[in-house]
């Protein structure tokens, strides 16, 4: 007797071994998935506006006017977007050719928010961010943070993405630029940013010369409300 149960308890300890074996296999084959694919990241440049085109996909935010919180960029001269009732602009799915049409472009300083919020639930999986000027003082991106608001849910949360500031020059601004620049996340490992996704906002950090021009804020994407074992958020309140 006492050697059979002996031989159990060999058995249980050996199943305990395989099962923390195996365990410890799938949380490396996790592991080498995130760092073979990394986390999500911008992907920046500059593009040519006479040939600029909108991404592919469903457009999730084309139409749609968006929230704003903070001050707009105005100067002098320039007849740039600087009312709610223009923000449409971001979202026409255009940007100025080679001649720069300011009355299409929305100047934007540190610390504003837009929000875009849907009637059905996203998945979000590609957003990118255009600028545009006619010189290269004022055509860098800054975004600090890309938040969503899932459905269920009043809280904002901001997604473990990276935030972007491209070209940028301060107070003196940067003029090495083209005066079109382009910004874009993505997220090559899971394929989505965020599902189950109702709002979408971008919170905008520190500006080139202190105000830069934007131009247009695509997200692609589709309807769903599945999340992706991968996805990978940090909770944050407004």
């Amino acid at each position: 007797n006492r050697g059979v149960r002996t031989g159990r308890v060999l058995m249980r300890a050996r199943v305990h071994l395989m099962k923390a074996f195996f365990g410890l296999l799938l949380m490396c084959a996790v592991f080498q998935s995130a760092a073979l694919y990394g986390a999500p990241v911008w992907q920046t440049g500059a593009y040519d506006p006479s040939v600029w085109k909108p991404l592919a996909g469903e457009h999730l935010l084309r139409g749609l006017s968006p929230e704003m919180t903070g001050t707009f960029y105005t100067e002098n001269g320039k007849p740039l977007v600087a009312s709610a009732a223009g923000l449409g602009k971001l979202t026409d799915g255009s940007v100025p050719g080679s001649a720069c049409d300011y009355s299409q472009i929305v100047g934007i300083t540190a610390g504003v928010t837009l929000a875009w919020r849907f009637d059905e639930p996203k998945c979000v999986e590609q957003i990118r961010i255009s600028s545009r000027w006619g010189d290269s003082g004022r055509d860098g991106i800054g975004v600090s943070s890309v938040q969503v608001l899932r459905t269920q849910s009043s809280s904002w949360v901001t997604l473990a993405v990276p935030s972007v500031s491209y070209n940028l020059g301060g107070s003196a601004g940067n003029w090495t630029g083209t005066g079109a620049s382009f910004a874009t996340l993505a997220d090559v490992a899971t394929g989505s940013l965020a599902t189950d996704v109702v709002g979408l906002k971008l919170v905008f950090g520190p500006q080139d010369n202190n105000g830069a021009g934007y131009v247009e804020v695509e997200a692609t994407g589709s309807c769903s409300t599945v999340e992706p074992a991968l996805t990978a958020v940090v909770s944050g309140v407004e």
